[in-house]
């Protein structure tokens, strides 16, 4: 099941921080965003069709804004 994670491992071009999907449980990166602001994810996420993204069952989250 891939969880969200957002990382400083480097700079993106419009971004100090990319946001990196994760598969923790084979610990590989399934996706890499160049950046974890609101639109950006709002508009990577809302690509999928919305009965793919309706099967999401967990959400896990910091406490980051964009992420609440």
């Amino acid at each position: 099941m891939p969880q969200l994670d957002e990382t400083y491992s480097f700079k993106s071009g419009t971004s100090v921080y990319v946001c990196m999907l994760l598969d923790y449980d084979t610990q590989t990166a399934v996706d890499l965003l160049p950046s974890r602001k609101k639109q950006d994810l709002i508009d990577f996420f809302s690509s999928f069709p919305l009965e793919e993204r309706q099967k999401v069952r967990f959400i896990a989250a910091d406490m980051y804004e964009t992420y609440r």
